[in-house]
């Protein structure tokens, strides 16, 4: 949590001297390079199919390259602490996405979660 709590303040500092698409890019670059690394010695390393080529690229997009494209250019904005609080809601509206989009219903162990994110965002 603490190293996930830094990213916003490094990010702002790194965004003084590049553009948020160079950051973005040589974060996934080292990210990649480091689970890669750590796969292969642990011999925990599997291969993605050709087939599933086009799904794979599909959710790496999605998931870490779009996300971090959306919260840099917001941290150009915006302070490191809005910044943060905006990502903390993401686990509150999960849950209600969907129930909205896939008719999912919110349990009530997925209320309490909820209630429990919000007041910790309050604190």
């Amino acid at each position: 949590m603490f190293l996930w709590a830094l990213t916003f303040i490094w990010f702002k500092k790194a965004v003084a001297w590049y553009e948020p698409v160079t950051i973005i890019f040589l974060r996934l670059v080292l990210a990649s390079l480091l689970l890669y690394s750590f796969a292969k010695l642990s011999r925990q390393y599997q291969a993605v199919k050709r087939s599933d080529y086009k799904w794979f690229m599909l959710l790496a997009l999605s998931e870490p390259f779009f996300y971090f494209i959306g919260e840099s250019f917001g941290l150009k904005y915006v302070s490191t602490t809005i910044s943060s609080a905006i990502i903390a809601t993401i686990p509150l509206f999960s849950p209600l996405a969907a129930a909205l989009f896939t008719r999912e219903k919110v349990t009530f162990f997925a209320w309490s979660g909820i209630i429990v994110s919000f007041a910790g965002i309050l604190l």
